[in-house]
């Protein structure tokens, strides 16, 4: 079997999506800055080759897929690949749904299996999303090594936290992916899947939605730097301005601080990744600081982060957190001693 690479897209920002109303199945055409953000994303992903190009037949997802694909490519439109059917809460704002469904709300937060505004519930939409990715795995030719499936945020997160089993009532390991972010899940040639990539809208901005606005409230969010040989070389081209950086042994940490703009760079003794993550957020409460860590201890982070959120009446997981990248960014929210990843190993400055 060879090694595939299914690469998840987000669909653009839509109509919906600037109204902050629930879409569903519905449809909503793609925003102005929807637009913008499409072509973003085809001037990043141009020269890159992709064997398929498949797209939810919702509109907001079929229309960021053309923008990809130009018009000399052909788009597979399947429906599996919808966002969850939302029922009564289609169109709806989130203030809304709270005042005329409190019910639903409450057994969603409990985890219980309810039929959102009628609709679907979560394991449906999972075991929804499962056969579509074994389907796009299953009708791809031998020869095959790249597709891109174009969809929606809650068909990504939830395959993501399916795959892992991250997606318990205690918490959970990954923050929601912004509009025409890449999350990649590989399969290798023994057949396991590798999530290698999440949330990497870094043709968009430094920091995805979700970051970005938990910064604003105030929230610190923690940009973990994998330690590489170039040091950060490339690193100022996308990752933009850090308040400060940290390293646990001094290593080109002078150098980083100085690609991001940033002037207090410090070494700090202990060389454990979560005593230096906490120790980071408290010295610069509310903003974004640098770690700059070893590969291995960044994916044993995000492993740890996952085993957590599963808890221990989990099933077992079916899918993998790849390595870390040398010289890769992952973006942690810290919450009460563990990571909530807002991305995981982007690195648009590293050649593939």
């Amino acid at each position: 079997m060879s090694a595939i690479e299914v690469v998840l897209i987000r669909h653009a920002e839509s109509e919906a999506n600037v109204a902050g109303r629930w879409q569903g199945q519905g449809d909503a055409a793609l925003s102005a800055h929807g637009l913008i953000q499409a072509e973003k994303l085809r001037a990043r992903l141009t020269g890159a080759r992709f064997d398929r190009i498949v797209a939810s037949d919702l509109g907001r997802a079929a229309a960021t897929a053309r923008a990809l694909a130009g018009l000399d490519r052909e788009i597979e439109l399947d429906p599996l690949w919808r966002e969850m059917d939302l029922g009564a809460w289609e169109g709806l704002t989130r203030a809304e749904v709270a005042e005329r469904f409190p019910d639903q709300l409450e057994a969603m937060r409990l985890g219980l299996p309810v039929r959102i505004g009628g609709g679907e519930t979560y394991p449906a939409l999972c075991e929804r999303v499962e056969r579509a990715l074994a389907r796009v795995l299953e009708t791809t030719p031998p020869t095959a090594r790249r597709i891109a499936v174009v969809t929606h945020g809650g068909v990504i997160t939830s395959l993501v936290g399916l795959l892992l089993g991250a997606r318990v009532r205690r918490g959970r390991a990954f923050g929601p992916v912004a509009n025409t972010s890449m999350t990649v899940l590989r399969q290798d040639e023994g057949g396991a899947l590798h999530l290698s990539l999440y949330n990497d809208a870094a043709h968009i901005g430094p920091l995805g939605d979700w970051a970005a606005t938990r910064l604003a409230e105030g929230i610190g969010v923690v940009a973990l730097i994998a330690a590489a040989s170039t040091g950060a070389a490339g690193l100022s081209s996308w990752c933009g301005r850090l308040d400060a950086v940290y390293t646990e042994d001094g290593r080109d940490v002078d150098g980083i601080a100085a690609a991001v703009g940033c002037a207090a760079a410090r070494a700090f003794p202990a060389k454990d990744l979560a005593a230096m993550i906490s120790h980071a957020v408290a010295s610069h409460p509310g903003a974004r600081v640098g770690v700059v860590a070893s590969a291995t201890a960044i994916h044993a982070l995000g492993t740890s982060a996952i085993e957590t959120a599963r808890g221990p009446d989990a099933p077992e997981a079916r899918a993998r957190l790849g390595e870390a990248r040398a010289g890769a960014v992952a973006h942690v929210l810290w919450r009460e001693g563990r990571a909530v990843l807002a991305d995981y190993n982007v690195a648009p400055h590293l050649k593939s």
